[in-house]
């Protein structure tokens, strides 16, 4: 209300600016006794409590003000319901796997023991056959849950990584030794990228483990007389792993389902697949846990590139910033 009394004042001014210099100190008088009145009202108004009048633009800028507040508070609300919900859902996923793998234990260990007749003979040679059946079955559960219960405690946060110095040419090195068999039964050519001599800080078995399960996937799919290439790229601001395959590739509605734990929407590819699709969703959480990015580029009958990028701590040589 000052600024309101100060406006008459100021417009019954300028009506009669030049009526000359006595009547411009009366009115000026005039305006400063409007000024005060104006003041006063608002502070009467204020000790009352009375609202203020708003104009139209006002009431809108609280309007949307409110619902701001309001879609806020239920954005806040859905957010702690997910993440409850997936806290549950990992709990659940771990305690099962806990307690599923311990009867299978039990299963391959008396399996192998009748495959072995630890205490005599079986009698009829089908029971070995029987036997054998019972116990690749159980190891295939087990590696299953196991998987599982790896990816529960990953996406819960209760693994921690170690922090140790990897040469990242020994890792490629390493994977490429232990995956040569299969490449050879798979009649599939598993090359080495030229050595980039850079090493950083991290976990060797979990980083080991991510990069197996984005080979043993390129070998997977690449048919026979295709081509699986691990190489890695030093820059100043990290490394990069390449996995590059020719394989049967993927189309972008497939690509981005595959990020998804147990995705398999295309069932020619499922169908003769082991497994319960955790192999990337595990690689991604490693990566992630280590500081680093996993993308994937993949075309249509050309072949599928992962790559896995990891912060420097100590990479050497420095040839280039790495992407």
């Amino acid at each position: 209300m000052l600024v309101t009394g100060i406006a008459a004042a100021s417009l019954y001014l300028g009506s009669e600016a030049f009526a000359g210099s006595d009547g411009l100190l009366s009115r000026g008088a005039v305006a400063y006794g409007l000024a005060l009145f104006g003041a006063l009202l608002a502070l009467r108004r204020r000790k009352s409590g009375a609202a203020p009048q708003q104009t139209g633009y006002g009431q809108l800028l609280d309007s949307i003000r409110e619902e701001q507040r309001i879609l806020a508070r239920r954005y806040h609300e859905e957010k702690l319901r997910a993440e409850a919900a997936s806290r549950s859902k990992t709990s659940f996923l771990a305690h099962l796997s806990h307690d599923i793998r311990t009867p299978l234990n039990h299963i391959i260990g008396f399996a192998e023991m009748m495959r072995h007749e630890t205490y005599g003979p079986l009698g009829d040679e089908r029971y070995m056959t029987y036997v054998d059946s019972i116990r690749i079955s159980g190891e295939r559960l087990l590696g299953f849950f196991g998987s599982i219960l790896d990816l529960a405690e990953l996406e819960g946060g209760r693994r921690e990584l170690e922090v140790a110095p990897v040469a990242i040419d020994d890792l490629l090195l390493a994977a490429s030794r232990r995956f040569s068999a299969q490449a050879q039964r798979a009649r599939v050519t598993l090359a080495l990228g030229v050595p980039c001599g850079a090493r950083i800080l991290g976990d060797r078995f979990s980083l080991d483990r991510a990069l197996s399960n984005l080979v043993d996937n390129a070998l997977r799919f690449t048919p026979a007389g295709g081509k699986v290439t691990l190489a890695a790229h030093a820059g100043l601001d990290g490394v990069v792993l390449e996995i590059t395959d020719t394989g049967l590739g993927m189309s972008a509605e497939r690509l981005s389902a595959l990020s998804q734990p147990f995705a398999f929407d295309d069932a020619a590819l499922a169908k003769n697949r082991e497994g319960a699709g955790l192999g990337l969703a595990i690689a991604r959480a490693i990566v992630e846990l280590s500081g680093g990015h996993l993308v994937i580029d993949s075309r249509l009958s050309i072949g599928t590139t992962v790559a896995v990028s990891l912060p420097a701590h100590d990479v050497e040589p420095a040839i280039g910033v790495a992407a």
